[in-house]
């Protein structure tokens, strides 16, 4: 049996159907992950909520990759939980309460929400 080389080697490096797929949801895992680190890191409620806005634009880019890939019941579950995050507010990230960044574990909480269904995913 005789086999094409060139073949193996476009089968190799050709991205399958699952690869294309994977790939914006590994890069928003990423995101996502450190995200969640530097929110977790800030002491600061103000610095918070002034790089609030500028993630959630990349968030976005990246939440439609995603999403672009979903269908029915996972698509409709994975945009509620991210419009948990698209919702908040600069001044509700801000938020504290008794001396605790309560903004912070919200935004916090829904970041890791949605790292949860994309690993399940």
């Amino acid at each position: 049996m005789l086999v094409n080389v060139a073949d193996v080697v476009l089968g190799i490096l050709r991205p399958s159907k699952r690869n294309e797929r994977e790939r914006p949801k590994s890069a928003l895992l990423i995101f996502l992950r450190r995200w969640k680190f530097d929110i977790e890191g800030k002491r600061d409620a103000i610095k918070l909520a002034n790089n609030f806005s500028d993630r959630i634009r990349f968030f976005v880019q990246h939440k439609n990759a995603v999403e672009s890939h979903l269908s029915g019941r996972k698509r409709s579950v994975f945009g509620d939980l991210a419009k948990e995050i698209c919702d908040l507010a600069p001044d509700e990230v801000s938020a504290t309460q008794n001396g605790e960044m309560t903004g912070r574990d919200t935004l916090s909480k829904a970041i890791s929400a949605v790292i949860v269904f994309l690993e399940r995913n």
